[in-house]
């Protein structure tokens, strides 16, 4: 994720410690793990109308794994019940889109960093390629 932070112009340390301390919400963070391995965290922030994915981080060698998938399908599945959208934003070029097109996210309004992504319960997932 650095390298694509760098990219940005937003790979100082001090500012990307700032910014954590600014949005991490422990009442809203779960670590995921297997057999008291620490796999990566996710954060989600909601509202009555909306669940928001602040963050989504699995430690390198978890990825492509279909723990995101996991997640993201756990989130949904809450959103569904509770007929809420998820709304999320991503640092362009994150290998993660493609995994949130996947799972029925489109894109819904962009900056010069990220783009934000949302998910409503009334999208079919997407089965093939990204």
């Amino acid at each position: 994720m650095l390298p694509l932070l760098t990219a940005l112009g937003l790979g100082d340390e001090d500012r990307l410690r700032a910014r954590f301390s600014r949005g991490f919400k422990p009442r809203c963070s779960k670590i995921a793990c297997i057999s008291k391995e620490d796999l990566g965290w996710i954060q989600v922030s909601s509202t009555k109308r909306r669940f928001h994915l602040d963050q989504l981080h699995l430690h390198a060698q978890w990825r492509g794994q279909g723990i995101g998938t996991f997640l993201l399908t756990s989130l949904t599945a809450r959103a569904t019940q509770t007929r809420r959208t998820v709304a999320l934003d991503v640092i362009r070029g994150n290998p993660a889109i493609g995994l949130y097109r996947r799972m029925g996210f489109q894109i819904v309004g962009e900056d010069e960093e990220k783009f934000q992504m949302l998910w409503r319960p009334d999208r079919p997932v997407k089965t093939g390629p990204a």
